[in-house]
């Protein structure tokens, strides 16, 4: 029997019974055993996005992936989801080690994205909307559209040198815009086509474009307007269109492009002929990617291909070289980081870092560590969806978790919220936010949630929610004004409160986008992407800036922090380069427990070239357990670590001590009875959603 609830915005409230299967680990942490370690496997049951564009840029070292679910499914026992499709972009840094920074959801209009570039740190794109758009990064939402002549874009390029961007349409057109600090405008549109545009590139001295379309490849002069050549692609089979799917410079005069029939051309643009083509493994060859003496090709099909330039010795032709299979699916696109690094992504929804020689591979799972919250006191979890989030219990007495509530939503659901002690949650979507007091233990044994009004409309939407942890009575908001706001709940009189009001631009005007909050004994942690942490000085003072203490500022952003619970004096922080630092705001002393040097092969243990995410304090064995999103366990130990830096000669206490908990690891934390909790994704779930596996292609044979 499923109880619902209407709300506003057409959401809804059910309740159902058992939802997950909850396993015990055993005691497996440090010398001094916790209780237990409880292992949740398959509390996160993630919903895929077919990864589409990659689109890197090398003055910030930032990666732009575009995600993309043609419909999203809806929950077991869920009756509501997004009608129409949702596309997502996320931006991630790479440099020291990868960390997803901010996520763009689009609106259903905008959910289209056909071609994705950088400019200047300014990142646009265009799509079956027939617009360019470009994206406010701070914000996390569309800046503004400029619309384009020509009907649906296909593709898209952006001469680095000049600011001008080239897009290929349906109709035929090759249409150049010119960037300006504040607008996009048209500047020609070069003669017209007889087939759609498919793909496009710049030559890097800016005077050349080449496009693929179905049976041709083109040459166009920009000053004058004109295709210089049209190159006919011969036809495998006949009447079966040979469809040139992406194309991309090497040179001033030479260029590749891959197409339907699993080649890669290499073409003198000079002479407007092929110098050399190259039969892959692939079904189609529909994404390229450039580097130094390097071509990487894929497609339809699970493998990436690598050609190679042979040496002048040897004729300087470009030759086959090795293949890596490193997807499960079809892989959409590439994206060269440095010559020996290479990042991936298709319809598997997993990101891969790959880089040879040697070879090693980082896989990142398509969760995060933001999409479980978990109540310690109450041992609840909030577990997010693309278009609904779920409220679990575990029993102190058993090892199923019974699924509670379920919230439905009609727009894409951006952050989540769970207090400590149980009694508060929300949800924020690109549209709107809801507050919500829990009452899931009640003599009525019916779990149940009751609307609670936000104060004012500046509500309508937040970024990051943080609820104090001892007592649970205050909440920190993050809005898109760039504004924090402070509130104070009441669970008696299910009623919220605006107390304070941060201006950023004001109170810390060295912040930028807030990345991280925290709570300890109602005093505010905040940290941003820049690397610059501060706390407010006195308990419940944020609105001056006297209120507020700044830290040192790192190089690199936070991107994990926890409050040591025997001593809530003091925070814990983890930097996005491996360094670990502790602070207390009493007396305001600051110490590098681990330095960046120090901790770059131990974090390494849990996904090579990934930040950490994820930290949790253990008070009974002087423990830190850390992860990254879908990344290994591993314990550091806090005692050990103080230890070693007063005597870097003791070997006696190893610092660092693996757990055999497996990958996908989501989120932890401590209950309150000494538990450790870790949430694990469930990997088999998540191909078993997957499209059946490309039929293998055997090498010289064409698959019709």
């Amino acid at each position: 029997m499923t109880e619902e609830m209407d709300c506003e915005d057409n959401s809804e409230i059910e309740t159902a019974d058992t939802f997950i299967k909850v396993e015990a680990a055993g005691p497996e942490t440090f010398k001094s055993d916790p209780d237990n370690i409880i292992l949740v496997p398959n509390a996160l049951d993630p919903e895929t996005m077919v990864l589409h564009h990659l689109a890197f840029d090398a003055e910030s070292k930032t990666l732009a992936v575009f995600k993309y679910a043609r419909k999203v499914r809806s929950e077991e026992g869920s009756k509501s989801s997004i009608k129409g499709p949702v596309g997502k972009i996320e931006i991630w840094g790479t440099s020291p080690l990868y960390r997803l920074k901010q996520s763009i959801f689009l609106p259903g209009e905008f959910s289209s994205n056909e071609g994705l570039a950088w400019y200047k740190g300014r990142l646009f794109s265009c799509g079956i909307h027939g617009h360019i758009v470009e994206y406010d990064i701070e914000a996390e939402k569309i800046k503004k559209w400029t619309p384009v002549p020509g009907g649906i874009k296909w593709c898209l390029a952006i001469d680095q040198a000049t600011g001008r961007i080239a897009v290929g349409s349906e109709d035929g057109f090759v249409i150049i815009m010119q960037i300006y600090d504040y607008e996009i405008e048209l500047e020609k549109i070069l003669d017209r086509q007889e087939d759609r545009v498919l793909c496009i590139s710049w030559s890097p001295d800016g005077k050349k474009l080449v496009t693929g379309s179905p049976n041709a490849v083109r040459i166009w002069d920009v000053k004058s307007g004109q295709a210089v050549d049209r190159i006919t692609i011969g036809k495998v089979v006949a009447k079966d269109d040979t469809i040139v799917w992406c194309t991309a410079f090497l040179d001033d005069s030479t260029f590749a492009t891959g197409d339907s029939k699993g080649r890669v051309c290499i073409w003198d643009a000079k002479m407007g002929v092929c110098s050399e083509t190259h039969e892959t493994k692939l079904q189609q060859v529909q994404c390229l990617a450039t580097a130094k003496n390097k071509i990487y090709c894929a497609g339809v099909g699970k493998q990436i291909q690598v050609l190679l330039k042979g040496k002048e010795e040897f004729s300087n032709k470009w030759v086959v070289g090795a293949t890596r299979t490193i997807h499960t699916h079809d892989v959409r696109a590439l994206a060269a980081i440095t010559d020996s690094e290479l990042v991936s992504g298709g319809v598997d929804s997993y990101l891969v870092v790959s880089r040879a020689p040697p070879i090693t591979v980082n896989v990142i799972p398509p969760y995060r560590s933001s999409d479980v919250q978990i109540s310690s006191q109450k041992r609840l979890f909030m577990i997010r969806y693309i278009s609904s989030t779920a409220v679990l219990h575990l029993p102190e007495d058993s090892f199923s978790a019974n699924m509670l509530l379920r919230f439905n939503t009609s727009s894409p659901i951006t952050t989540i919220g769970l207090s400590e002690d149980g009694n508060w949650c929300a949800l924020s979507t690109v549209k709107n936010a809801k507050m919500f007091a829990l009452n899931c233990f009640s003599s009525n044994a019916k779990a149940s949630a009751e609307l609670v009004l936000l104060p004012s409309s500046e509500y309508k939407s937040f970024k990051r929610i943080q609820f104090s942890q001892t007592p649970g009575n205050m909440a920190a908001v993050f809005t898109q004004k760039n504004k924090i706001r402070i509130l104070t709940l009441s669970y008696e009189f299910k009623a919220v409160t605006e107390t304070h009001v941060v201006n950023l631009e004001q109170v810390l005007p060295t912040f930028c986008t807030i990345n991280l909050m925290a709570f300890t004994d109602n005093r505010l942690i905040v940290s941003d992407f820049e690397g610059n942490v501060a706390f407010s000085s006195q308990k419940n003072d944020f609105s001056k800036s006297q209120d507020w203490t700044l830290l040192p500022k790192h190089t690199h952003e936070v991107t994990a922090l926890t409050v040591n619970p025997e001593n809530r004096n003091k925070v814990i922080l983890i930097y996005a380069d491996g360094q670990i630092s502790e602070f207390a705001m009493e007396g305001f002393s600051y110490k590098i427990l681990k330095s960046k040097e120090e901790s770059k092969e131990e974090s390494s243990r849990c996904a090579p070239g990934s930040s950490l995410t994820t930290v949790c304090c253990h008070n009974s064995s002087d423990g830190l357990f850390m992860s990254v999103d879908g990344g290994k366990l591993i314990g550091f130990n806090y005692f050990n670590m103080l230890l070693q830096k007063q005597d870097k000669g003791n070997a006696l206490y190893p610092s660092v001590i693996e757990t055999n908990f497996g990958k996908f690891l989501v989120n932890m934390a401590q209950f309150a009875n000494g538990d450790i909790c870790i949430v694990r994704a469930s990997h088999e779930r998540l191909l078993e959603k997957l499209p059946p596996m490309p039929v293998a292609k055997s090498y010289g044979t064409h698959l019709l």
